[in-house]
């Protein structure tokens, strides 16, 4: 647990941007990664902007594919919004069993509400749907078990022609996500109280790996004020006092949500045809890319509070 101010001081990513600011992360392949671009990523970002929501993209990573034979290369493209995403390209839904650390980056991270897009490289690769589902469901699993306040925007698959057959395999995984979301929900209560010393501290597995850019000094001293209060009105419980600072952010803007359910089922892939995917036909050409951040908008709209501004 981050339990000295020291920690607190250098704690990767603290969470608290502002009490109605909803941390959002792109989570992913190469489909939310991008390339010579920014995917989808760009595009949703300017809408919500637009639409006057109170929101950040957070995430561990900024860069972008740039090629990806013989080996990937990544790159950082400069652009004009927060370009923090989640986003793994070519990794398949098994890798983030074994070699991808999910509490990892959740913890860095927090975020309240993250985009889901996996296993389209299943897809391609030839695994079958319903390893893939199942693996798809504990990742959802462990993203919960770092936060139990946040929600879960799983998306079904895009169209895919990489491959014979990945077009089948991606349909039968999109036809198996209801059930996952349906069986995760049922399993999964959103943390939507904080209360005692059964507080979840949301952040207690981070670790000091060095400062980090996108530490807000303002959302630094608004958990230390929260941490403060909670130590003077109890002074023998101030590791408590930072599990109840925290848990509260995250419970908050839970409760701001227009659903409770952990998980909820999207389809940002509706629409899209051949002509709006790359040569490869896997990875969407600027019109898909539009069209795709237009459906994870209109998914978002369903759960954020209106506008603020």
């Amino acid at each position: 647990m981050c339990g000295t101010w020291l920690v607190l001081w250098m704690c990767i990513w603290l969470p608290f941007v502002g009490s109605h600011t909803f941390r959002i992360m792109p989570f992913g392949d190469s489909l939310t990664q991008g390339g010579k671009g920014h995917a989808y990523r760009r595009d949703l970002w300017h809408m919500l902007n637009s639409s006057g929501h109170d929101f950040t993209f957070v995430g561990t990573e900024i860069r972008v594919l740039k090629t990806l034979f013989p080996k990937p290369t990544f790159g950082v493209h400069k652009s004009d919004f927060e370009m923090w995403h989640e986003s793994w390209a070519g990794r398949r839904t098994l890798e983030f069993m074994r070699t991808i650390s999910v509490s990892r980056f959740m913890h860095h991270a927090m975020p309240d509400i993250v985009l889901f897009n996996l296993g389209t490289n299943d897809a391609i690769a030839g695994d079958q749907p319903a390893r893939s589902a199942v693996n798809i469901r504990k990742v959802v699993t462990e993203m919960h078990q770092v936060n139990p306040s946040v929600t879960i925007l799983l998306s079904t698959l895009i169209p895919n022609y990489a491959t014979d057959g990945s077009m089948r395999r991606a349909k039968e995984l999109s036809r198996m996500l209801p059930g996952v979301v349906t069986k995760t929900n049922e399993q999964l209560v959103k943390q939507l109280q904080c209360g005692g010393t059964s507080d979840k501290d949301p952040t207690a597995g981070c670790k000091i790996e060095g400062r980090h850019r996108h530490v807000n000094r303002r959302d630094r001293e608004k958990e230390m004020a929260c941490i403060e209060e909670g130590a003077r009105e109890n002074p023998s419980a101030s590791e408590n006092s930072t599990a109840t600072c925290r848990c509260r952010r995250c419970v908050d803007n839970a409760r701001k949500l227009l659903t409770n359910a952990t998980v909820v089922l999207c389809s940002v892939g509706r629409g899209i045809v051949r002509s709006m995917l790359g040569r490869d036909g896997t990875h969407p050409n600027q019109e898909g890319n539009v069209l795709i951040a237009s459906n994870w908008f209109a998914a978002l709209r369903h759960i954020l509070p209106p506008p603020t501004r």
